[in-house]
């Protein structure tokens, strides 16, 4: 019965560690000789000033530093600045991206402004679900995307762009799930008393 107990509180420990959407993520990983950028969360705009009404591309401009992800090639959408960024990501031009799928969200940055894309009547916090953009046969070389974290500040949030290098790292709240499933399993093995083998 104790074991059951520390099962379900361990199942509710994990589903509580999963992360809260009160910030944007963007993961850049390269994946079967692609590019593939993978976005999250959400996005408190208040105090920002906007909206302002524009089209974008979607897209990766590493130097400018600028990104747009979701379904492509363009498409309306809102735009708000106020907020601070890191001036570089590499040293890449624009590239637009192949493909892509969901809502169109990004960023962009300069030495004197920061911009966040939406979608057009975005609700401050909502989750913007998920959004891609691929780069068919390309590497983070030739886009010229330096590997590392990138954060901006917009008021109390954050837009997060991970150039990962090597295999995707996971997430801290997927490790402390991972973690925390294998304890539970070493606890739950441990309590069992080996059987008695039987000859005949």
């Amino acid at each position: 019965m104790l074991r059951h107990s520390v099962l379900a509180a361990s199942l509710g420990a994990s589903i509580a560690a999963a992360p809260a959407n009160a910030a944007y993520v963007v993961n850049f990983v390269e994946l079967g000789g692609n590019v593939v950028a993978t976005g999250s969360g959400s996005l408190d705009l208040t105090g920002l000033m906007g909206p302002f009404a524009t089209t974008g591309t979607v897209g990766v401009h590493p130097n400018f530093p600028s990104l747009l992800i979701g379904a492509t090639p363009s498409g309306s959408l809102d735009i708000y600045n106020g907020g601070a960024g890191p001036i570089s990501w590499g040293a890449g031009a624009f590239t637009a991206a192949d493909s892509g799928s969901g809502n169109l969200v990004g960023a962009s940055y300069d030495l004197s402004v920061g911009l966040l894309f939406v979608p057009t009547g975005y609700v401050f916090g909502t989750d913007l679900g998920e959004s891609t953009a691929s780069w068919t046969g390309a590497t983070f070389a030739s886009l010229g995307l330096d590997p590392g974290t990138y954060v901006s500040t917009w008021g109390a949030d954050t837009f997060t762009v991970n150039v990962i290098a090597g295999p995707a790292v996971p997430e801290p709240a997927t490790w402390a799930m991972m973690v925390l499933g294998f304890g539970t399993i070493g606890y739950l093995l441990r309590g069992r008393k080996p059987r008695k083998r039987r000859f005949a």
